[in-house]
């Protein structure tokens, strides 16, 4: 990258890999870079308006979305869109409250913000986008408060995996139930996990290596079937 980040938001998107804001150990950034494998270059695009690290973000109905994190000062509750076609980011209507740690996913048509930490707490809350309304709005809770964990799409289905409940990493794993419209609990990890990555390859869920508290967890990759 044309800066060191930690804490920084990455995705994929148009072929690309976006890296949004992060921290380099003294300051945090609002500038945002993409690489381009075809020409296996970094480059610099639009500065979000508002600097931020451990912030979440996805792609959504052909824009990037970018929600919460921390500036420095407090934990954000404020969303931003990024337009690729005017390479503009704008802010829309914030979150109900501050979260960082959270995870921002796209799933079944809707911008869902699941978990996190509001800056006294970890959180079961989930919130949903109202994009025709600009709001918005409670949706169903997690079953276990949690931040700085993963999420992932396998089947359709929504997974929320390992994280951080304010005293120790764990290893649950939660699967939203659409027709039933609530949470449950599935096969755990073989190992509690905390800012770790997850992604959904060849029909299998991956979670990756990652660091906990206090020392590194240094592990074979875990890979689940979506039977619970």
């Amino acid at each position: 990258m044309k800066v060191a980040r930690c804490y920084v938001t990455a995705l994929g998107f148009r072929g690309m890999v976006y890296a949004l804001g992060g921290y380099d150990g003294d300051e945090r950034f609002n500038s945002c870079e993409r690489f381009d494998p075809r020409t296996r270059e970094w480059k610099y695009f639009s500065s979000m308006n508002t600097r931020r690290s451990d912030a979440s973000g996805t792609s959504h109905n052909g824009k990037v979305y970018v929600c919460g994190g921390f500036d420095g000062v407090q934990v954000l509750k404020s969303v931003e869109m990024y337009d690729p076609e005017q390479d503009q980011w704008t802010l829309i209507s914030d979150m109900l409250g501050p979260r960082s740690g959270q995870v921002l996913v796209s799933h079944r048509g809707s911008l869902l913000v699941i978990g996190g930490f509001n800056g006294e707490m970890r959180l079961r809350a989930v919130e949903r986008f109202d994009e025709e309304k600009n709001v918005w709005v409670q949706h169903i809770p997690l079953l276990d408060a949690r931040s700085n964990f993963a999420a992932v799409v396998l089947e359709d289905q929504l997974h929320v995996i390992g994280g951080y409940n304010g005293e120790t990493t764990f290893e649950e794993v939660e699967r939203f139930d659409d027709n039933l419209k609530k949470w449950e609990k599935i096969k755990s990890l073989n190992k509690h996990r905390s800012a770790h990555g997850a992604c959904v390859f060849k029909d299998s869920m991956t979670v990756s290596m990652c660091s906990v508290p206090g020392y590194i967890i240094l592990r074979p990759l875990n890979m689940q079937q979506p039977s619970p």
